[in-house]
């Protein structure tokens, strides 16, 4: 592949690339406080979560508009719900609703806003970017 040549899929098709957004659902901020209450409590050792990556179906969807009716793909979409904790702690790798791929993660817990700002971030980012 050179600078003039596009990657491409196995069927010779340009590879295209969208970014994608992330979010974490009120339903995973609630479940994170009962369990920093109940389970966590001042432990702050890591604790394993895990992420869902949503690809785009094939089906269009249908968006009402002031405008009109316009037809759309789903967007790609990085989600931290509710059962993170719960998926976290097991096998992660494996899905069964189509175009949904778990991602395993960490959750840092700290108690104190001073915890919170000695974390290094950099030496974060590098371990897990060496996993």
């Amino acid at each position: 592949m050179t600078a003039e040549q596009p990657a491409q899929d196995p069927q010779g098709s340009p590879l295209q690339f969208e970014p994608f957004a992330s979010s974490l659902t009120p339903a995973f901020l609630q479940a994170l406080g009962q369990a920093k209450l109940t389970t966590f409590r001042l432990d702050t050792s890591a604790q394993a979560l895990t992420g869902s990556y949503r690809t785009p179906g094939l089906a269009p969807f249908h968006v009402q508009r002031a405008e009109g009716t316009s037809t759309t793909h789903q967007p790609i979409l990085f989600i931290v719900n509710e059962n993170a904790m719960e998926i976290g702690g097991k096998d992660a790798s494996t899905s069964t609703v189509p175009n949904v791929f778990h991602c395993p993660g960490t959750l840092i817990n700290t108690n104190t806003v001073e915890e919170f700002r000695q974390l290094d971030f950099a030496k974060l980012l590098d371990q897990h970017r060496q996993l």
